[in-house]
């Protein structure tokens, strides 16, 4: 009997997740550490910052099996006892601590609702169903943001998904308990002329530049950040034209898109193809400040930040494509998330149900009642 540490089998990047077994002759439990490191597969050698990532992982994990060998030792060596009586609070701030500063803020809102309910140190087990139910209308009450709530609901809901995949549960508490609805967001976006003030003034090349850039491609700060003039490549037979490959940032996926004229005018095109950063950008909020000031000077009336590029590329490109490009061209990977950046208006609908008209005036449409040849 005893504790020991195992891994998962390497997925297709290489990815083993790590794993603390408690076992003895009559149980064996596996928990999950929420920690993972890096193996070679498939041939391929680990890079520098994977050993790195490596060797501080394999460090916690040496404290963690040293700590989870102490209490099992204090439990009499008893895998059940081990894996029935935990503290709920306990448990997730161990969960929340290893996900990050997100699930942090939310187990600290979570451990105030169980103080508030006197029961702090209430077990896995016992968190029924009735007290989730309470949770969530605690969140709904609590003057919070709608999508803070929603993601404090989810956090918790991911806890007890863990608890579950520990073996410490049969059924979450939280498995009928529905999501915090959120209403759409109203994105912001500037509109051709305002984009055209915008274009004909002077201020901070950088700045300036990087936000006009975003217009014209979508993409995110992070990726204007890194973006770099040997990401850029000629397309032939189309002047001013070239085509952007880059890794996002943010989803780690590639993106192959086009900077048109418009923008490409606005750089260098002399250094294209070399391999040095196209921007130096300060921080997020000295960028935001100035974009701010740059709108009052124009007289543009808008709570304007940098994302309003990204929101503006994705509204001026709706307008003459449709839904499936836009979504590819933003970099996401389901249309449900372009959807809150593309606003249809009403003359936008009749303007297409007009050119949809058009399609059906010939003599067979003429002579026919019903918008598809369907007689009354």
């Amino acid at each position: 009997m005893g504790v020991y540490l195992t891994y998962s089998k390497p997925n297709s990047k290489g990815v083993a997740f790590a794993k603390i077994v408690h076992y003895s002759k009559e149980l064996r439990k596996c928990k999950s550490t929420g920690l993972f490191i890096y193996k070679e597969y498939e041939g391929q050698k680990l890079t520098h910052e994977e050993l790195k990532h490596n060797k501080r992982i394999e460090a916690q994990l040496e404290n963690m099996l040293l700590q989870k060998q102490t209490e099992f030792t204090n439990s009499g060596n008893n895998v059940q006892l081990m894996f029935e009586e935990r503290e709920l609070n306990k448990y997730y701030e161990r969960y929340a601590t290893n996900k990050g500063n997100f699930h942090k803020y939310a187990y600290t809102n979570f451990k105030k609702f169980l103080r508030e309910e006197g029961i702090l140190n209430i077990s896995i087990k016992a968190f029924n169903p009735e007290q989730a139910r309470y949770y969530k209308e605690y969140l709904i009450n609590s003057g919070l943001k709608p999508s803070t709530q929603k993601n404090y609901l989810t956090s918790i809901k991911l806890c007890f998904t863990q608890a579950f995949h520990d073996e410490i549960l049969d059924r979450s508490p939280f498995a009928r308990i529905k999501n915090i609805r959120v209403p759409d967001k109203v994105h912001t976006s500037l509109e051709s002329d305002e984009l055209k003030k915008l274009i004909g003034t002077e201020g901070d090349s950088h700045i300036k530049i990087a936000f006009l850039i975003s217009v014209f491609t979508g993409l995110r700060i992070s990726d204007i950040r890194n973006l770099k003039y040997s990401d850029l490549t000629r397309i032939p037979e189309r002047k001013g034209f070239y085509q952007l490959d880059i890794i996002q940032q943010k989803t780690k996926k590639k993106l192959e898109t086009i900077l048109v004229p418009g923008g490409s005018k606005l750089l260098d095109e002399t250094r294209i193809g070399q391999d040095k950063y196209i921007f130096k950008l300060p921080s997020c909020t000295t960028v935001n400040k100035y974009v701010r000031e740059w709108m009052e000077e124009q007289g543009i009336k808008k709570e304007v930040t940098f994302r309003v590029s990204r929101n503006t590329f994705a509204q001026l490109l709706s307008k003459n494509s449709n839904i499936k490009i836009v979504s590819y061209m933003m970099g996401h990977t389901n249309w449900s998330t372009t959807k809150g950046y593309v606003n249809t208006t009403f003359d936008e609908v009749l303007f297409s149900l007009i050119k949809m008209q058009e399609m059906f005036q010939n003599d067979e449409f003429e002579n026919s009642s019903g918008i598809f040849g369907l007689r009354a």
